[in-house]
């Protein structure tokens, strides 16, 4: 019974198969199926197939794609059929059993500005959460400089990620000058230049580099950063007189238990303290300093959101206790220690800090250093390191600072050169100012998926090229247009932006370089300056000066006498809002 009835079934299924693709009208596969051909978006470039439509089912057309002028081709699409290869501009496309439009994709090519689509910064203050988040794929750039041994090792362990390496990085102490008495009547010692320099003989600067920064760093007595080029020139006694070298300096302030209570009782005999009787007790078991009546105290103001610096700090409550002083410690983060204490100057005067970790960074490779000279101790830069202000100096000091700051020397070598300034800076500079401990060998971490220009100094966020260089890339390491970067960094907002100075934080100067518009910038490998928006320069400089040109966007010329054109530019008249030239100026001095 099943059997009579299953012929005429199968005829039927095979009549409808016959009518029902031509939705009517069957179709003779002789005639074959129409094939339109699309160029997106409309003008980018040109596109054809080999033959002539329409074409049979299965037939194998060949067809080419030919970009415009700032186009390059994508991938071939189609409403129906496949092609051998879609992402060859020239492959074989296979006619499909209907009609098909194939469509040459082309995308555009960039040839200016940036790579990425978006960017987004946002505050992570935790190193340790920053790296997690990094390998969860959360954010895909660490803008911070690190330079913890552990997280260096997880970083160097995951194959999705890399680090960039930088040298910029230095930890210091900033030690309050006020004094000698602050306004409560206590003591400060270190307004004595004779404490300054015994403190250094209680910093173990091998201990902070290898024990505390794991050998990522370092050690560091001098405005001289131990691997640019002005320590290799002054390192020893080639240049500059032999207690005047480097060399000489390190052995000199290093670390030295055995003669550092004599280097603390000369400061003392400077100060007029005395040791607390013998009959005073202390837990530890630790000599004591006593200043009309009164034991010496001192605050460290301690960066906690630093675990380096932290560590730094609490080394030196211990060291200063060895020194014989009441030693404390004040932990914070930079709105804490920084902005709430030691750039107030009622807590400078006060005395509610004797010394900052301080953490400072050069966004550039430095071929100079000696501008450090008078930033960093003498009373000069006191808007950026308020306690300065009080800062007494020699006036040998100052002046041959000053030359330096401003170049006012007109050879190298010789009477009144560089080298002779900077031999009478670099013993001075030791005992005023600002304390080096180490130069950090630090590391920013990011995706294997995107690469960026950072700086050989200041890494990832010192940078002036990250945001113009900043890429996704592909498996094979090429460069690719469009994506969203998503940047981690330890914070954000940190003070005021000055329109034309901008902020004395790395945090604010990342994105402040990502949306300003330089004139040059400087190159990432050697510090040299490229042009930017400039387009070139033309430098005339007096006959017999060292001056030397490396980039041929530099026209460089030398005369006897320079005389500056009228309308050159001169200064900016902030009431016009307008430049002031050579010929205002001398109108109206």
């Amino acid at each position: 019974m099943v059997k009579r009835f299953l012929v005429p079934l199968l005829a039927a299924v095979i009549v409808m198969a016959m009518v029902v693709p031509g939705c009517g009208e069957p179709v003779d596969p002789a005639v074959g199926y129409e094939l339109t051909v699309q160029v997106e978006p409309a003008g980018a470039g040109e596109a054809s197939f080999t033959g002539e439509s329409p074409f049979e089912v299965a037939a194998e057309i060949p067809v080419q794609a030919t970009a415009g002028a700032g186009f390059e081709f994508d991938r071939w699409t189609a409403t129906a059929g496949f092609f051998d290869d879609a992402v060859s501009a020239s492959t074989i496309f296979n006619m499909p059993n209907e009609d098909a439009t194939i469509t040459a994709n082309f995308r555009e090519v960039r040839t200016e500005g940036f790579w990425l689509d978006y960017i987004t910064i946002e505050k992570e203050p935790d190193e340790v959460r920053g790296v997690e988040r990094l390998a969860a794929c959360d954010v895909d750039v660490l803008g911070a400089t690190l330079s913890s041994p552990a997280l260096f090792s997880i970083v160097e362990e995951d194959e999705d990620l890399w680090y960039k390496s930088s040298i910029g990085t230095f930890n210091t102490l900033r030690l309050n000058p006020y004094g000698p008495l602050f306004d409560d009547g206590s003591l400060n010692p270190f307004h004595y230049a004779e404490m300054q320099a015994a403190l250094n003989k209680y910093i173990d600067r091998t201990f902070i580099a290898m024990d505390i920064e794991g050998g990522l760093a370092w050690e560091r007595f001098t405005a001289f950063h131990p691997q640019l080029p002005d320590y290799a020139r002054f390192s020893d006694a080639t240049h500059v007189p032999a207690e005047s070298s480097i060399e000489y300096l390190e052995d000199k302030y290093d670390y030295d238990p055995a003669v550092k209570w004599d280097w603390v009782q000369d400061a003392i005999d400077a100060i007029n303290a005395d040791l607390a009787p013998d009959e005073v007790t202390w837990d530890d078991d630790l000599e004591r300093w006593i200043w009309d009546g009164d034991v010496i105290e001192m605050t460290i103001a301690i960066r906690s959101d630093d675990p380096v610096r932290e560590e730094i700090g609490d080394y030196l409550v211990t060291q200063l206790q060895k020194m014989g002083f009441e030693a404390s410690g004040f932990k914070g983060d930079m709105a804490a220690t920084l902005s709430g204490l030691a750039n107030v100057d009622a807590e400078i005067t006060g005395g509610g800090w004797t010394m900052y970790t301080g953490g400072w960074i050069s966004t550039g490779i430095v071929r100079d250093e000696s501008y450090w000279f008078m930033y960093f101790h003498t009373s000069l830069w006191a808007a950026g390191i308020p306690a300065f202000a009080y800062l007494e100096v020699p006036d040998e000091l100052w002046d041959a600072a000053w030359d330096l700051l401003v170049m006012d020397f007109t050879t190298i070598e010789g009477p009144g050169g560089r080298d002779e300034l900077v031999s009478k800076c670099l013993p001075l500079h030791m005992d005023y100012g600002m304390m080096y401990l180490t130069a950090a060998r630090g590391f920013s971490p990011l995706k294997t998926s995107v690469d960026l220009a950072a700086d050989g100094a200041g890494g990832i966020h010192g940078s002036w090229m990250w945001a113009l260089t900043a890429h996704f890339r592909d498996a094979a390491g090429n460069p690719e247009f469009g994506g969203h970067l998503r940047i981690a960094m330890h914070d954000l907002l940190v003070e005021p932006w000055n329109p034309i100075a901008g902020s004395n934080t790395v945090y604010d100067m990342m994105p402040i370089r990502a949306t300003g518009d330089m004139g040059h910038h400087p190159d990432t490998r050697d510090g040299l300056r490229w042009a930017g928006r400039i387009d070139r320069a033309e430098v005339t400089v007096k006959t017999g000066l060292p001056v030397l040109s490396f980039h041929d966007w530099v026209d460089l010329s030398f005369a006897d006498e320079i005389v500056a054109p009228d309308d050159a530019w001169r200064d900016w008249d902030p009431e016009t809002r307008t430049p002031r030239t050579v010929a205002d100026a001398l109108d109206n001095p």
